[in-house]
């Protein structure tokens, strides 16, 4: 079937602005698509999210539907959001669907004002899986907290060195992100101290800001982006199967991406999330009309 462009941009009504006041703002808002879509509804359900805004972007899931779907996206001038992204393998797949349809877009004229790319690398979620600790067991160690924080930062440091000896157009996205561990006595907070200096966004939801306000008020920052992970923890890391399919670029076909434990496992909050959300809409709704 073929896709549609995006239909032009129209205010809210007076009816509808208490709905969308969020659309109002001048920052980019970020929308999902339904968890569970193949490439052409994703790409459908995008360009009906986009209608509703030009300051939106479009959250794909980092799957191997949805890499082909951010590529279609971007030839239509769509700005994404790369969401569910755990691999460099991942990231650079995505980057590269990207290139592919700002190619596509620019021979077709494409108005590309207001697009952007960003890809999201969410940490924590990645780097607490049972499947991490069980396969570092099997290699004969037990997981830390520092081991878990140097994995996750090892594979977006890595990711963030190809993409700028690429100079690929998107940008990195780091988020779920924690405090710790614990150094001398001291909380740390190696997620953003070791990410610092770089040209990278960050996702600060409140719960964490609060912390990072309250708890963390002793750290200071300075650019650390580009500092190598300890030699000793790459050694132990490289044990683990788990780890190379992470930090590799390559390790994974897009056609793996889907098999992911971490993407597995968002895929089922965010369905049950979703759910949540419809029931509630549901309920809602006739109150609303009345």
């Amino acid at each position: 079937m073929p896709i549609s462009a995006p239909r032009p941009y129209s205010k809210p009504s007076a009816k509808r602005v208490d709905a969308l006041t969020i659309t109002e703002l001048e920052s980019t808002t970020s929308l999902r698509v339904k968890p569970v879509v193949t490439t052409y509804r994703g790409v459908q359900q995008a360009i009906e999210l986009r209608s509703l805004s030009e300051n939106i972007a479009i959250k794909i899931p980092g799957s191997c539907e949805g890499v082909e779907a951010i590529r279609q996206l971007t030839a239509l001038g769509v700005p994404t959001n790369c969401t569910s992204g755990y691999t460099v393998s991942q990231f650079i797949a995505v980057a590269e669907a990207v290139h592919a349809g700002l190619i596509e877009a620019r021979q077709n004229n494409v108005d590309l004002t207001g697009w952007r790319s960003v890809i999201t690398f969410m940490s924590a979620r990645w780097e607490g899986t049972s499947e991490f600790a069980e396969e570092a067991k099997a290699a004969g160690f037990e997981l830390s907290i520092e081991d878990q924080r140097w994995a996750g930062l090892a594979v977006f440091k890595n990711a963030y060195r190809i993409f700028r000896r690429r100079a690929y157009p998107s940008k990195l996205l780091i988020c779920s992100l924690r405090p710790g561990p614990v150094v001398d006595g001291e909380i740390r907070c190696w997620h953003v101290e070791e990410t610092a200096g770089g040209r990278v966004v960050f996702t600060l939801p409140p719960p964490f800001l609060n912390d990072l306000f309250l708890k963390l008020a002793h750290l200071r920052f300075e650019p650390r982006i580009r500092n190598p992970i300890p030699a000793e923890v790459m050694t132990r890391l490289r044990k683990v199967p788990y780890f190379i399919d992470g930090y590799e670029p390559g390790a994974l076909t897009p056609a793996e991406f889907n098999r992911l434990p971490a993407l597995l496992n968002t895929h089922k909050e965010f369905c049950s999330a979703m759910d949540k959300i419809v029931a509630f809409a549901a309920q809602a709704m006739p109150v609303l009309q009345q």
